[in-house]
């Protein structure tokens, strides 16, 4: 019998949230200027390196194995290519140029559509043919690959309260 995952493993809660936060981020950025757009952007370019990587890594391949969700897995990998050819090209422009804004909205598109592929036909598929063991082992890897990235940052705090250097008599 399978084990029931809970909400931190469960590979398609994890993925879900992911592309909630991203699209979270997409829409404050719509609403920001100037210093705080560069920031959100940043913040949303993270976000979506970590997301393609980490279903790079632990959920496609695996998912590539399946005949009947190959074709769509390429089309994923297609997507995240597309994703950072945009991302680059919107490192490269003015924050409040037009283009800029062309490729935000390019940006939001893609990501709309291929997470419409993944939650609408990937996942369901990739429930029935995988099997539940697989999906909870998939779920602590990404689980354990985004504890990974939050602890550099907690771990710097302490850090950076350094006491002020001593003054020379």
């Amino acid at each position: 019998m399978a084990r029931k995952q809970s909400s931190e493993t469960d590979v398609f809660q994890i993925l879900r949230t992911d592309h909630q936060e991203v699209s979270k981020l997409m829409d404050k950025i719509k609403q920001a200027d100037g210093q705080q757009k560069q920031q959100l952007f940043s913040q949303l370019q993270e976000e979506l390196n970590n997301h393609m990587d980490q279903e790079e890594r632990f959920f496609y391949p695996k998912l590539e194995e399946i005949e009947d969700l190959a074709d769509l897995v390429q089309d994923s990998y297609a997507d995240h290519d597309d994703i950072r050819q945009i991302l680059q090209q919107m490192n490269e422009q003015d924050f409040n140029s037009d283009e800029w804004q062309a490729n935000c909205e390019a940006l939001e598109d893609t990501k709309d559509d291929h997470v419409d592929v993944e939650e609408e036909e990937i996942f369901p598929q990739a429930m029935e043919l995988v099997d539940a063991s697989v999906l909870n082992q998939i779920g602590e890897q990404i689980a354990a690959e985004k504890a990974k990235t939050v602890e550099p940052a907690a771990a710097k705090a302490p850090r950076q309260q350094k006491r002020p250097p001593r003054a020379h008599a």
